[in-house]
């Protein structure tokens, strides 16, 4: 298996809902006018691999880039993952033959349930961040193409650590890459009680950084607090574009930017496509990107 380091440069992308219509994201496989994209980042269960083949079997046989979003791994928990999960998933990307795969360190899954949007954040501490590189570096010894961690969206946080220094120490003691979701950065960031505009971006490990997700956000109410959640189905959010317009450059190996923008209507997603090749023209990344 290849390294983190050694992935190709994909450009930018989309995170969509492969069975979903709004976005068609087929509808932006076309190069023109900027509202185009580079790859497809889909998301799968363990035993969804016909759904995978039904819904873009044509794309995997015609080799258009991809990017794999397992949501069946319980990233920080000590708890070996069922050897029957690992055998599904590797055969999921045996088929779809992904660039790289990168989940949220979280529980997504508890006696056999899918927790989905009620997935369980890590604890924010030493102990979490040794079992959480001891499970990420067994996943890169058995998945067939590169591994990476993305930052959990968390609405109450527990521990010691900042999200930014518990990513950078389990990517560092596993050596693995870093997916860095900026909405669910943010969101950390408010429901720590801290300024959304001072995240100390500089500890974390900018240069594990292969892909950035940005998306909507969205004010929920929660008891008398209101947190700024990741949505995906809302416009891509001026916080999230001024985050990456000013730490993209800092991000050498930085091979991807995924719009995550499921069940967002195409014209929106066209318009933050273009936004998207202003900021990689304005900053410079990616430039190896077809």
């Amino acid at each position: 298996m290849s390294s983190y380091l050694d992935l190709p440069v994909l450009g930018v992308g989309l995170a969509a809902d492969i069975s979903s219509t709004q976005p068609d994201f087929r509808k932006l496989l076309a190069k023109g006018n900027g509202a185009y994209i580079d790859y497809l980042n889909f998301g799968a269960h363990a035993t969804q691999k016909r759904r995978v083949q039904h819904y873009i079997g044509d794309l995997i046989e015609g080799d258009f880039p991809l990017v794999f979003h397992p949501i069946n791994f319980n990233l920080c928990s000590s708890e070996p993952e069922p050897d029957g999960l690992v055998r599904e998933l590797v055969e999921l990307v045996d088929y779809s033959s992904p660039a790289w795969a990168g989940q949220d360190v979280a529980v997504w899954m508890f006696e056999g349930q899918y927790l989905g949007s009620f997935l369980l954040p890590p604890i924010l501490d030493d102990e979490s961040v040794e079992e959480t590189a001891a499970k990420v570096r067994t996943l890169n010894q058995l998945l067939p193409c590169p591994f990476l961690i993305e930052n959990p969206p968390v609405i109450l946080p527990v521990g010691g650590m900042h999200m930014v220094e518990f990513m950078t120490a389990v990517a560092e003691t596993a050596d693995c890459g870093l997916v860095l979701d900026i909405g669910h950065l943010i969101g950390y960031q408010q429901a720590a009680g801290l300024d959304v505009t001072r995240i100390p971006v500089n500890e974390l490990a900018l240069d594990r950084v292969i892909e950035v997700h940005v998306a909507g956000l969205q004010q929920a109410k929660v008891g008398d607090s209101t947190h700024l959640l990741d949505q995906h189905a809302y416009p891509v959010d001026d916080l999230c574009w001024s985050f990456l317009e000013d730490h993209a450059s800092k991000m050498v190996n930085l091979k991807g930017i995924t719009l995550e923008q499921e069940f967002c209507p195409v014209e929106i997603v066209e318009k933050n496509l273009h936004r998207a090749r202003e900021i990689v023209t304005k900053t410079g990344v990616l430039e190896s990107a077809h």
